[in-house]
């Protein structure tokens, strides 16, 4: 547990002293580094910490080196992720180092991410580290590299600059086949929250439902077969109403307070809204619609960690307050993932490599 506390105290602690500065001051720089490193070697030199993690390592074994990789669109994972393993497999048959590259990267490209999009990088970053970070960087290993690309790819959304914009979801997919959603979302770009919006909701539920069922017929295609081992699945009505309510219901919160009630701009107003569209499937099926919410999560991190990170700045004690009710509505919230199915015996207690034991983590990590 103390592992995971040390970077969620000193980054509370961050923001509470640096944040809202417009100057990077040297001590503000070496925490921030500081927080770069612990977390890469935090996650970089894990051992057997993340129930998908376990597959990983157990893969990796039959991973080829640079000399005998083949690109296979359709193999078991990805080219993207498989030329990774290449890599660090034509230097060490050693996972750690696998992991540990894997690590460097989304953390490069997160903190890079945080820095440009914000200037209260703690509070984002601390909004993070508690509700997604380990979930990110131990479960869904390939899913999250698609992620970061789709970070870099996010100006040219923005700008819409469709034809770089397309290469980079191509360069997505080519990680994990789940970001087959970020071919779409262009056709939502114009999306706002508004009283349309709430109309929309109701719309995107039902063709999720119809989407799903229509999908659930049909075959003969990697994509599509995919789709439906995942379809069928089911964790319970009350998983199923967590994952609702941290995937639609709250976002959708946090965007009425910022929008209507204190009439604020919403960063990433239109990624937030898209979120809410496909988190609202998570009434349908968590397991394939819950899923596609995680390329939308960071996005949605940044602008809550901005909006608190304003609002406790600010000298209006009415304001101030209500950044911090909505941030502990925030933790209650989204602390209902490590609750639910036990998922927090997937990271505790943390081991390291330098350390290496193995604990029975209550049947999910089984060799």
């Amino acid at each position: 547990m103390i592992p995971y506390l040390i970077p969620l105290i000193i980054t509370l602690l961050a923001a509470i002293t640096f944040d809202g500065k417009e100057k990077m001051s040297p001590i503000k720089t070496a925490i921030w580094a500081f927080l770069f490193v612990y977390l890469t070697c935090l996650v970089g030199l894990r051992y057997e910490v993340g129930g998908d993690t376990i597959t990983y390592m157990a893969v990796y074994e039959w991973a080829r080196p640079l000399s005998t990789w083949e690109f296979d669109l359709f193999g078991m994972y990805q080219p993207g992720y498989t030329f990774l393993c290449a890599i660090t497999k034509s230097i060490s048959e050693d996972f750690t180092l696998f992991q540990f590259f894997h690590a460097f990267i989304i953390n490069t490209i997160l903190f890079r991410f945080i820095r440009k999009y914000t200037k209260y990088i703690f509070t984002a970053l601390f909004v993070l580290e508690f509700s997604i970070y380990i979930y990110f960087t131990t479960e869904i290993l390939r899913e999250v590299l698609a992620i970061a690309v789709f970070l870099l790819n996010h100006k040219n959304y923005e700008q819409k600059k469709w034809l770089k914009y397309y290469i980079g979801a191509a360069l997505s997919c080519l990680f994990h086949f789940s970001a087959i959603i970020l071919f779409i979302i262009p056709f939502l770009n114009k999306i706002r929250f508004n009283k349309k919006f709430i109309i929309l909701s109701f719309v995107s539920l039902g063709l999720l439902y119809f989407t799903g069922n229509v999908m659930s017929h049909l075959g003969g295609s990697y994509i599509i077969d995919k789709f439906n081992g995942y379809w069928g699945g089911h964790y319970g009505y009350l998983v199923t109403f967590l994952y609702f309510l941290r995937n639609a219901v709250f976002p959708l919160f946090f965007a009425w307070i910022i929008k209507f009630k204190f009439k604020q701009e919403l960063k990433f107003e239109n990624i937030i809204c898209i979120m809410i569209l496909f988190g609202i499937g998570s009434a349908i099926n968590p397991l394939i619609w819950g899923r596609t919410v995680n390329y939308f999560m960071i996005f949605f991190c940044i602008s809550f960690g901005d909006y608190c990170g304003q609002a406790m700045k600010s000298a209006n004690k009415r304001i101030h307050n209500n950044a911090w009710i909505l941030l502990v509505f925030f933790l209650i919230t989204y602390s209902t993932y490590y609750l639910s199915i036990k998922n927090y015996m997937r990271y505790i207690p943390y081991c390291s490599v330098m350390n290496p034991h193995y604990v029975e983590r209550d049947n999910i990590t089984k060799r």
